[in-house]
């Protein structure tokens, strides 16, 4: 197989559509804030500039890489069940959008999540030497019983039901205009569809997050010899007190650092290296909020009250250094060569 030595090259329509793909995906996202116009536009061109310069640096590559398989020609009972796939479903993806944008502390990870399945999906298919068009019935199998979720949730209204359905539809679709032995070449990335469905606030107490991250937080205290005292997740100080509550749990950084962590974990090469980064998650997010809760602590000691310390920028800035420091801990840890192919 002839190699393509790394060099520039000019954009072609796949690199501009790509990278514009890309810069979409920022500007809605909830990392600016869903208010903050000019800022996404912003965070979106300079994603889409980055994206662009990165693919106009040809790695090496093979030469006249593969194309993948051809989609099936999907017969016209097909085409009826895609459909109404779409319109079932229709209330679904909105109610998605909208959870997965309303805030950078809750699922602010999920509308990146389609993009890297997708990623993952061509790249395996594009390894299939057979090129013909394949299809499988038994993906009724699994839209049936999507379809029944997803309708018997426009009575219950739950909207969690709906998602699962889902979730369960992409390997009834992917079974239609694949086949079977290249849905089983896409498993993983079809699994990952399972970090779409939003998660609810009742589990943020169930993980124990607040009370590892206060854990932690008052040895760290206890060494630098600050005068603070802990009643589980409630802090005293001399000049006041205050509590962690869910929003400084680090529980929005848990479920994007896991969501993360997943996907590095589906691209290496080594299933240990995969299983460690899956399970250093938890103590990853829980050590370095501790670091930023004590931190925190320490700051309104010296400058001033609590509440009044907790209402500046330095509070959410903070958060965001968690996502920072844990996201990019698991990078440094990954199959990074691994990585970069398997999204090439």
């Amino acid at each position: 197989m002839r190699i393509v030595p790394a060099h520039w090259t000019r954009p072609g329509r796949g690199d501009l559509a790509f990278a514009a793909l890309v810069g979409v995906l920022f500007a809605l996202s909830p990392l600016t804030g869903r208010t903050r116009i000019l800022p996404s536009i912003v965070l979106g061109a300079a994603a889409a500039a980055v994206v662009l310069a990165a693919r106009m640096r040809r790695g090496l590559r093979p030469a006249d890489a593969p194309s993948g398989p051809t989609l099936s020609r999907p017969a016209l009972p097909v085409i009826g069940v895609l459909a109404l796939t779409a319109i079932v479903f229709a209330p679904t993806f909105y109610w998605l959008y909208e959870a997965l944008t309303e805030s950078v502390w809750r699922n602010g990870h999920g509308l990146f999540v389609p993009l890297f399945m997708v990623l993952l999906a061509r790249h395996r298919l594009r390894r299939d030497p057979i090129r013909g068009e394949e299809s499988s019935a038994w993906g009724f199998a699994w839209l049936v019983p999507a379809l029944v979720l997803a309708v018997a949730d426009a009575g219950i209204g739950s909207l969690y039901l709906s998602a699962i359905g889902l979730v369960l539809a992409l390997p009834g679709l992917s079974l239609l205009l694949l086949g079977a032995r290249r849905t089983r070449a896409i498993a993983l990335p079809l699994a990952l569809g399972v970090l779409l469905v939003p998660l609810p606030t009742l589990i943020e107490d169930a993980v124990g997050l607040r009370t590892a991250t206060a854990a932690l937080a008052k040895p760290m205290l206890e060494w630098v010899g600050a005068p603070v005292v802990f009643h589980q997740t409630q802090v005293r100080l001399p000049n006041g007190g205050f509590s962690l509550s869910d929003n400084c749990s680090g529980f929005a950084a848990l479920t994007a650092s896991f969501a993360f962590a997943a996907l590095l974990a589906a691209t290496a090469r080594s299933r240990v290296r995969g299983a460690l980064l899956l399970l250093a998650v938890y103590p990853a997010v829980a050590f370095v909020n501790g670091a930023r809760a004590a931190a925190l602590v320490l700051l309104v000691m010296r400058y001033g009250e609590g509440p009044i310390m907790l209402t500046t920028p330095v509070h959410g800035l903070s958060g965001i250094g968690v996502f920072i420091a844990v996201l990019g801990g698991l990078w440094l840890c990954a199959d990074r060569a691994a990585f970069r192919e398997a999204i090439s």
